[in-house]
């Protein structure tokens, strides 16, 4: 019964991760204005996205061990940033 309690534990967390990932980075193209989202959501996108990136830590230093546990977990898990291809070709970051 533990080992399940360790393992859903495990899954939640990680899937968590997941779905934080995904939501900052789709409210990060609202905010900015790239998706067919009306104009007057950007600003709740802006704020709740700013609110998701602090929330995981984004927004501590590159030295914070609370930041650095995260990052690796996520460069680990491949989930580091979304699919960016859209964003970048988007912004014209490419």
């Amino acid at each position: 019964m533990r080992q399940k309690s360790v393992y859903l534990a495990c899954f939640i967390l990680h899937f968590s991760l997941i779905l934080t990932v995904a939501c900052r980075e789709t409210l990060w193209l609202i905010a900015h204005g790239l998706t067919i989202a009306p104009h007057t959501v950007n600003r709740y996108a802006e704020k709740a996205e700013a609110f998701i990136a602090a929330a995981s830590g984004q927004n501590l230093a590159a030295s914070n061990a609370f930041r650095r546990a995260v990052m690796t977990y996520l460069h680990i898990a491949g989930v580091e940033r979304g699919y960016g291809y859209f964003r970048a070709k988007c912004a014209g970051e490419l």
